[in-house]
């Protein structure tokens, strides 16, 4: 199970068993789904599943909306190694 979060873990093959079971567990506390021995899913109550959702700030922006600031940041950016084909579309 994940550090720091309580809730039960089942193999995708119990879940599969119990699927109800689960489900109403879930309303409770989270519950960590895992495939060959690692975490592969988590099931949530809807309710924290929103809650959690609505404190994600994150926002995208159509290019066409960026100022011409944040596309030279962009453009100016340092992202690694270059890939070939990354670059043609970037051209």
């Amino acid at each position: 199970m994940p550090r720091n979060l309580k809730g039960q873990t089942v193999t995708s093959t119990e879940f599969g068993r119990a699927v109800g079971m689960f489900i109403e567990k879930s309303a409770k506390a989270p519950v960590f789904i895992t495939k060959h021995a690692r975490t592969a899913r988590v099931l949530l109550d809807y309710e924290e599943y929103e809650r959690l959702k609505s404190r994600d700030t994150r926002r995208t922006f159509p290019s066409a909306e960026l100022s011409d600031e944040h596309r030279k940041m962009i453009k100016d950016a340092e992202y690694g190694p270059v890939d070939a084909e990354l670059e043609k579309l970037m051209d």
